[in-house]
């Protein structure tokens, strides 16, 4: 089962730049998805709230199930209280 990595937002971020080949990006939130093992496996990265929007980034090949869609949406919710997302995987 997937666990989710909260609180090592640079860790994550780092994993996710790396991992994807991507190129560092500013970000607000970063949380993991590790294997059972706690070896990071994915990550959802939040970028450019503004308190109406956020920007969800997904890099979790294999990884996208309901579990993780509920997580984002949660987040989205909750943390950042918005009420758009605009998601980019």
């Amino acid at each position: 089962m997937t666990q989710v990595i909260t609180g090592r937002d640079a860790e994550v971020a780092a994993w996710m730049f790396e991992t994807s080949g991507s190129f560092p990006i500013h970000y607000n939130l970063a949380v993991g998805l590790a294997d059972d093992a706690g070896a990071l496996v994915g990550g959802v990265m939040f970028t450019g709230w503004n308190s109406s929007d956020v920007e969800v980034h997904v890099f979790a090949p294999g990884l996208l199930t309901r579990r993780v869609v509920r997580l984002i949406m949660g987040i989205a919710l909750l943390q950042f209280g918005v009420n758009r997302l605009t998601v980019r995987t």
